[in-house]
This record gives C-alpha cells, sequence and structure tokens, in this order.
C-alpha cells in the first residue's frame, strides 16, 4: 500500500512538473502552431517516454494506466492552476484602456493592435496633429511664395543692373561729378546755367556768416543754453536768406542734439522764414539706421534722395520731401556726436540742383568751421549737458 502512494505520488509529481513546462511554453508560444507544437511534443513525448519505460521495466497494464492517469491529472491539473495563477498576479486594471500584460503572454494580436491604435490616436489628439499639418502645408505655401518673390527679385535686380549698364554706357562720354556716398552726378546744360547765381548766393553766405560769429563773439564772453540758440539762429538765417531767398516758407534749417534719457537726436533749434518754429521734431535714435550717423561716419554733409538707406522716417516725411544733413564731427559726447543741422525742403525738384551744388562745394565745412570756433571759445558739450 506505501509502496502503491509513493508509486502514485511520483507520478503525480512528474504530471505536475511536465505540466508547467507546457504551460509555460505555451504562454509564450505568440502563435497558434507552436502551441499545438508544444502540446504534442509535451504530452507525445513525455506519454510515450513513460509508456515505454514502464513496459521496459515489466510494469501490468493497470499499473501503466494507473500511472498514465495520474500523470494526465496533475498534468490537467498543473495546466490550469498556472494559468489562473497568471492571471491573478497581473496587477493591471481590466480596463479596455490598459494594455495588459497577459494579453501580451498569452498572444491577443487583435487586442494589442487595437490598444496601440487607440494610443496612437489619442496622441495625435494632445500633439494636435491635425493643426501641426495645417501649419505645415501653410510653412510649405509661405515658402513656395518666398521663392517665387525671390526669383522675382533676381529678375528685377538684373533688369536693374541691365539699365544701369544702359546707363553707364550712355553717359560715358559726360561730365560727370562725385557726392557722398559713392554718387555720380551728370551736369547738364541747365545746372552750368544756374551754376554762376549759386556760386554768388555761397558767397554771401560765407561773407553773412563770417560777420555774424564775430559779432557775437566780441559781445559775449561767456554763454548760457539760450545764447548757443541765438547763435545758432543767426546761421540758420544766413542759410535761408542767402542761399535761399528772403520770406521762403518752404525751406527749414533745424539743428539737432543728442538726448542721453531718449538716446536719440532731438530738436536744439528750428527756423522757417526768418523764425523760430516752435514745432517738435521726430526723435531719431541713435541705434537705429539714420543720415546723422552715417553724416558723422563720412565726414561729410549727405542728401536724402542719394543715400535713401541712411534715411530714417520721419513723421513728416511727406511734408519736407528733400534734405540735407550734416554732423559735426568734433563734438563728441562719449564717443557719440552730439550734434548736427539739417536743411529741409518742400518741393525737392525746384531745390535739387541748388543742394547738388552745395553738396559738391562742401558748403557744410563753412557751418562746421564757425560751429568749430564756438565750440573752441565756450565748449558746446558743457552747454549741452
Amino acid at each position: 500500500m506505501f509502496d502503491m502512494f509513493v508509486y502514485c505520488f511520483g507520478n503525480v509529481a512528474l504530471g505536475l512538473v511536465v505540466g508547467l513546462i507546457f504551460s509555460l511554453l505555451f504562454v509564450s508560444c505568440d502563435a497558434g502552431w507552436k502551441k499545438i507544437l508544444s502540446l504534442i511534443g509535451s504530452t507525445g513525448v513525455s506519454g510515450g517516454g513513460l509508456f515505454t519505460f514502464y513496459s521496459e521495466h515489466g510494469f501490468s497494464k493497470e499499473e501503466i494506466l494507473i500511472s498514465l492517469g495520474c500523470i494526465c491529472c496533475a498534468y490537467i491539473l498543473m495546466f490550469f492552476a498556472f494559468l489562473f495563477f497568471m492571471c491573478k498576479i497581473m496587477k493591471d486594471k481590466d480596463d479596455k484602456d490598459i494594455l495588459r500584460i497577459r494579453d501580451i503572454m498569452l498572444g491577443q494580436r487583435n487586442y494589442i493592435k487595437k490598444y496601440y491604435e487607440k494610443r496612437e490616436k489619442e496622441i495625435d489628439t494632445k500633439l494636435n496633429i491635425e493643426e501641426l499639418e495645417k501649419r505645415e502645408n501653410e510653412i510649405t505655401k509661405r515658402e513656395e511664395e518666398c521663392s517665387i518673390t525671390e526669383q522675382r527679385l533676381i529678375l528685377e535686380k538684373e533688369e536693374l543692373e541691365k539699365d544701369r549698364d544702359d546707363f553707364d554706357s550712355l553717359t560715358q562720354d559726360k561730365l560727370k561729378v562725385n557726392l557722398p556716398v559713392n554718387k555720380k552726378l551728370i551736369i547738364t546744360r541747365g545746372f552750368l546755367e544756374v551754376l554762376p547765381s549759386y556760386v554768388e548766393r555761397l558767397s554771401s553766405f560765407i561773407e553773412g556768416i563770417n560777420r555774424d560769429t564775430e559779432l557775437f563773439f566780441g559781445e559775449h564772453e561767456t554763454v548760457s543754453y539760450e545764447d548757443f540758440k541765438v547763435f545758432c539762429f543767426l546761421i540758420a538765417v544766413q542759410i535761408q536768406e542767402q542761399l535761399f531767398g528772403k520770406n521762403n516758407k518752404d525751406v527749414r534749417v533745424h539743428f539737432r542734439c543728442y538726448d542721453k534719457n531718449k538716446k536719440g537726436y532731438v530738436k536744439f533749434i528750428s527756423v522757417i522764414n526768418g523764425k523760430e518754429n516752435g514745432r517738435q521734431l521726430t526723435v531719431i535714435p541713435y541705434d537705429k539706421a539714420n543720415m546723422i550717423k552715417k553724416s558723422y561716419e563720412c565726414k561729410r554733409a549727405l542728401i536724402k534722395s542719394h543715400n535713401m538707406k541712411y534715411h530714417y522716417e520721419s513723421k513728416n516725411s511727406t511734408t519736407w520731401t528733400e534734405y540735407m544733413t550734416g554732423t559735426f564731427y568734433n563734438i563728441t559726447c562719449n564717443s557719440i556726436p552730439c550734434f548736427s543741422f539739417g536743411i529741409s525742403v518742400k518741393n525737392a525738384t525746384v531745390y535739387r540742383d541748388l543742394f547738388n551744388f552745395l553738396n559738391y562745394c562742401k558748403f557744410e565745412t563753412y557751418v562746421y568751421e564757425v560751429i568749430e570756433k564756438f565750440n573752441e571759445k565756450y565748449c558746446i558739450e558743457t552747454i549741452l549737458y
């Protein structure tokens, strides 16, 4: 009886071991044919091997059947017990939105596929893929438009270069003068006809500012801020009356100074028709491209129409269509030019030749000269700051 118990216990133990091995193979094989193969292999090899072993050692048919029965019962019991155990040890919530480990182990491919598809849609929604694709299409469209614009600009540039070459060939034998910055001006017959009157005006201006300067110096041992304004007013009146004619409301002469707080150039004094103009001027920022800074760099007065890339658009640009700016490059504050003058006109066509003549003759040097004399005697930086 004891031998039979041990005998049965051994077969049961063997069945449990074989059942455990088969269960592990079953859950790890994701394809159906692999599971069938593991079933046939574990059952056939185990059963056939035991039947041969028992037959060779003289076991009776009843003993063999009992042994195989114990093994099969233990085998089946272990298989289902293992599957039940696997399901219990999984900590995942039984939720449709959760990918469960047992689904992967048991080869639930449809569920896994649906899970990943759903997660992919959720990610697309969170990242707003549709909006990103829409923006990508818009950017692509804008890039194409920019490419078309770039090609058009290249063609326009080529046409301009061709026109310039044609212009140079037509004016090759013409008399030309250079104006700052890098501007070649063709001398026309009309310009030559008015040249004598321009020379006479310039001579009268030089004589007038020198006379006023000497008178002012003789009357002022020391000067104040307002006295400096008076001196600049005298220069502005000489420019208006001697160069552009008396009672001319279409010409404005002004001086600007650098404002440390606003970090730009503000009105110091403005004169129209021999009278001080109370209207404020647009502040010109120092850190922006402007004619004042460029004039300081090249040490020449500049005309707007010849140097448009340095022009700073002001509120009155449509009223005063043309102007000349000169910077006193010897008057600086912390390496920043702090004083300049400007002549603005309402009709660019009427005064075009006069502006070109004054620019070519370096008219600004005569204004620089009297301002520098004033600076040597009174120190403009001290007066302004």
